[in-house]
């Protein structure tokens, strides 16, 4: 009963931001899932069912760029989720805003065969397959606390990164509304800024409703495509907390050397090398030596880092999300593993420099975020 209660409430406000805001695209959507345990610490946390309410604004691109037409027209959304997350004296409830990039799987491909643009109705003829990717803010009410909350050593900040990815389907379209539904994941973590941090995965299925009002797009006929060779170095830096929770933060930071071929308009491979100053091994390795009752005084030749890295990155105009499979040629440290990864976005703000963030990981366990700039070479 509650969840119809609220289910019906917030349909009735969609249909009253369209009213009011006609000339827009708004989506709401009810989602239905769980927190998956996706380690063994969190199954007893996982007590029941998650439930949440979406709404979005929705912009959809017309084509005034040609990275837009290589992805058939894109939509912008931003989102705004409000959950349960079925424990709510331990996990408590949470919110999230974030930015997505919705992706077309199916639709709007329309390929102009001669000079000059030409336009089209995009009312009737969107999207009908969507994947999205979506990053942002989150927020937990409830977080680890050694008196209250211990056993729930999940987030140990309110605030935190939320990373969203969702794979859409349009089952029912006319020409004002039209219906949906899917798979969802979000994703909340502090990077490993304070721990504990486990993170929270929410898995749902959604369904829901969407304004359709009319769009025309602009079609340019194809530009060829020369493949290229790009030199780039950035560096990021970012901080990290280690056990025991409340310590001091420790600086983190990253040179990085990256060649890349750019084989299509989308897509390049590349390979690089990254030089790593990760201060927090330092403590590390002088708590080690003091559990098995020596001492040991870390110093510079015991910090840095070394990793190879080859990777993909999938370009969006002047941004680009890169994945990269990292491997360490000099780790001191060894405890997590011969293998890292780094997740990043980068913004080309001018043809040479660029800004940078990104999350460094060892598979599911965060290891720390980062941020920073770097150069182009050509």
């Amino acid at each position: 009963m509650r969840s119809f209660f609220f289910i019906a409430c917030s349909i009735c406000a969609f249909f009253g931001i369209q009213n009011l805001r006609a000339q827009n695209n708004w989506a709401f959507s009810f989602q239905y899932g769980f927190i998956a345990a996706h380690t063994p610490k969190m199954a007893a946390l996982i007590q029941g069912h998650s439930e949440a309410i979406q709404l979005s604004y929705v912009l959809p691109t017309c084509g005034n760029a040609l990275w837009q037409q290589k992805y058939r027209f894109p939509n912008h959304r931003l989102e705004a989720f409000a959950l349960t997350t079925g424990n709510p004296r331990q996990l408590g409830y949470q919110a999230a805003a974030l930015y997505a990039i919705e992706l077309p799987l199916s639709g709007n491909n329309w390929n102009a065969s001669h000079d000059g643009p030409t336009f089209q109705d995009l009312s009737t003829k969107g999207i009908r397959q969507s994947l999205a990717i979506g990053l942002g803010t989150g927020y937990s009410t409830k977080i680890w606390d050694l008196r209250e909350n211990h056993q729930a050593a999940v987030l140990s900040s309110h605030f935190n990164i939320a990373v969203l990815i969702q794979y859409r389907t349009y089952f029912f379209i006319t020409r004002k509304t039209r219906c949906f539904g899917g798979v969802r994941l979000l994703h909340l973590s502090n990077a490993a800024s304070s721990v504990p941090n486990l993170g929270t995965n929410n898995l749902s299925i959604f369904v829901g409703l969407q304004s359709n009002h009319q769009k025309r797009i602009t079609v340019y006929p194809e530009r060829p495509f020369t493949p290229q060779w790009l030199l780039s170095v950035s560096m990021t830096g970012g901080v990290k907390e280690i056990d025991p929770p409340g310590s001091a933060k420790r600086g983190v930071f990253v040179l990085s050397i990256f060649g890349e071929r750019h084989s299509t308009f989308k897509s390049s491979f590349g390979a690089g090398i990254d030089f790593m100053y990760n201060t927090s091994i330092g403590n590390l390795i002088a708590n080690r030596a003091q559990m098995i009752g020596t001492i040991e005084k870390p110093d510079f030749d015991q910090i840095w880092q070394l990793g190879a890295t080859a990777g993909y990155g999938l370009s969006f105009g002047d941004f680009q999300f890169r994945i990269l499979q990292g491997v360490y040629l000099r780790d001191r440290w060894k405890d997590d593993g011969a293998l890292y990864q780094r997740l990043s976005v980068r913004y080309q703000f001018h043809h040479r420099y660029f800004a940078q963030i990104g999350l460094k990981t060892h598979f599911a366990k965060a290891d720390f975020a980062e941020g920073g700039i770097g150069v182009t070479l050509h």
